[in-house]
């Protein structure tokens, strides 16, 4: 979250496109589990979902949303586990 002082600067887009960077690195699908900023993140490209109760039942999650990934690729596990 950026602080109150600090928003509409341009703060929050360039930690979203530095984060955005290593997930595309990674080959990692980012999504954002929030809605108090849906507006920013909208403007951003970001898709507005339905909310979702993720179940890990596996040690290697697959992406559960209707993105395809790029050929030749696999989405690996990113952030906190």
């Amino acid at each position: 979250m950026v602080v109150q002082s600090a928003r509409r600067a341009g703060v929050g887009r360039a930690l979203l496109e530095h984060a955005e960077g290593g997930a595309k690195q990674r080959s990692c699908l980012p999504a954002l589990a929030t809605r108090r900023a849906a507006d920013f993140y909208l403007s951003l490209g970001y898709q507005e979902s339905a909310t979702f109760f993720p179940k890990r039942l596996w040690s290697r999650p697959t992406p559960t949303v209707a993105w395809r990934r790029p050929a030749g690729t696999s989405y690996q596990r990113c952030g906190r586990t």
